[in-house]
């Protein structure tokens, strides 16, 4: 029998999410614009021409500098803090990486894997998903609690075995 993705030990992401959590001491909806500044990465629209992704992690030798560029036609507010918290998780888990190869975290499969369990569990915390996943929450309940997308909730919810993944 194959355990549940959810009784697994946590990964490295995973307890980063929950170290900066609590040590900010942040209540649902994690404040991510917030997590980023306390992280010294701010949040800046993306200039124009700039490169057609909803999101990137840059940094800048002279001043020895990270931000995160979001790309100002990206309107929807819960796919724009999934993919600032996912931007944030490469800054602290990949930063070194990045700055020492000059490869972006894009270009890696294990990055961007890391990148997007972090986003998970920092605005979907395990254990507060298990006590709501029984709940048979709406979606404005997904929304208002977490402030991620019913897609990402029910996405959430399969990765970790608590619904089935559709294909």
């Amino acid at each position: 029998m194959v355990a549940a993705p959810y009784l697994e030990p946590l990964s490295r992401s995973a307890r980063l999410a929950r170290r900066c959590v609590e040590k900010l001491r942040l209540t649902l909806p994690i404040d991510v614009v917030r997590l980023a500044e306390e992280c010294q990465v701010p949040v800046l629209e993306q200039p124009p021409g700039g490169p057609d992704e909803d999101a990137f992690l840059a940094y800048h030798p002279g001043t020895d500098r990270w931000a995160i560029f979001l790309n100002p036609s990206f309107r929807d507010p819960f796919r724009r803090r999934f993919t600032l918290a996912h931007e944030l998780g490469h800054y602290l888990l990949h930063r070194q990486h990045i700055q020492a190869t000059g490869q972006p975290a894009h270009d890696s499969f294990w990055m961007e894997a890391e990148a997007n369990e972090f986003a998970r569990e920092l605005l979907m915390p395990m254990e507060s998903v298990l006590v709501h996943s029984r709940m048979g929450l709406a979606d404005w309940q997904v929304r208002r609690i977490y402030g991620v997308s019913m897609a990402a909730w029910q996405h959430h919810l399969a990765d970790i075995g608590i619904l089935p993944r559709y294909r």
